[in-house]
């Protein structure tokens, strides 16, 4: 019987904590505001690159990464987009980029 018990009361805390997890990662995305513009170009005539995103100040940046919910089918020669972007360093054998970067947040511009 208390191992019965026990079962039960592990698995409502590992519920309880998942439910917990989802909640702050819906919150952390919900913060992102998606406030810098830009358009997707395309560079893959250039050796290593691809597509990257030149945000409105002329900055020119090549996503690596993308946050989990992030649409990347948005990504796209010539889109409008708005984004928020992490500067996450590294190294790429493009080397047009002026950062190599993290989307956090992508929506149509």
């Amino acid at each position: 019987m208390k191992a019965i018990l026990f079962a039960i009361s592990c698995c409502f805390l590992i519920v309880t904590q998942q439910q917990q997890c989802k909640s702050n990662n819906q919150n952390n995305m919900a913060d992102k505001k998606c406030t810098t513009q830009g358009t997707v170009v395309d560079k893959t005539g250039l050796d290593g690159c691809g597509l990257m995103i030149q945000s409105s100040d002329g900055k020119l940046l090549l996503p690596a990464e993308y946050a989990t919910g992030v649409d990347q089918s948005l990504v796209k020669a010539g889109a409008k987009v708005r984004f928020d972007f992490t500067e996450i360093g590294g190294m790429s054998i493009c080397m047009a980029e002026d950062a190599i970067v993290r989307i956090d947040c992508l929506e149509k511009g």
